[in-house]
């Protein structure tokens, strides 16, 4: 009876830390696929809505320090940047924080998969900033790709991306974009947006570029 007993306080004891542990985590599970033959790591989750979130992890040489982001997800930006920073916590449980400088989210546009904040943001800052000509949809001086990185950074476009890549330990900028793309306000997919806010119809903005951000490592109390 007194080995039945102390079997039964285990099992009641190990339900209890089962349920604690459910409690403590009911968000979505963060699958690793690994792929020896393109020498990539793939770690995702799905959404609510069963759109999927992943992070790309690079074994070549040439891309060994770079994350790459995808996302079909049609949630909020706030909400998708839970669900990465939650594929963050994975990833850097296997590769070491310092091993990468880069993430790559591919085309601004749709980094997010439809929530379009961070073009959106863009084009607005752009409407007002001294490096672009709204009227003719160029640079003040120089290349569109330059000017549309240092809009992008003046106006901190990515505010969410950064905090939570903060609490992860980094610190991050745009690094690079290239093929930027311009479209009228009024032809843009949130020209409602724009033009509520006191933009032209006809101005001539940035909204979309292959965007890379760099990542450094942090200072102790950085934001």
């Amino acid at each position: 009876m007194k080995y039945l007993g102390h079997a039964i306080f285990i099992l009641i004891l190990a339900v209890i830390v089962t349920l604690v542990v459910f409690l403590i985590d009911t968000g979505p599970k963060v699958f690793v696929q690994k792929h020896p033959d393109y020498q990539e790591t793939y770690y995702s989750l799905t959404d609510k809505n069963g759109d999927k979130i992943q992070i790309t992890l690079y074994h070549t040489e040439i891309n060994r320090s770079v994350l790459r982001l995808r996302s079909g997800s049609k949630l909020p930006l706030t909400d998708q940047i839970r669900l990465l920073s939650r594929i963050l916590d994975r990833v850097f449980k296997d590769i070491d924080k310092s091993s990468v400088d880069t993430l790559f989210v591919g085309r601004l546009i749709s980094a997010f998969g439809e929530d379009m904040t961070m073009s959106r943001r863009l084009a607005q800052a752009a409407s007002t900033s001294p490096l672009w000509n709204k009227d003719t949809g160029r640079a003040m001086k120089g290349h569109e790709n330059p000017a549309a990185r240092e809009i992008a950074n003046q106006a901190h476009i990515y505010t969410e991306l950064a905090a939570t890549l903060n609490k992860h330990g980094f610190i991050i900028r745009v690094s690079d974009m290239e093929k930027v793309l311009v479209f009228k306000a009024k032809d843009t997919l949130y020209s409602q947006e724009l033009l509520n806010a006191g933009i032209g119809a006809q101005e001539k903005l940035p909204i979309d570029a292959l965007t890379w951000f760099s990542i450094t490592p942090a200072e102790p109390g950085a934001k």
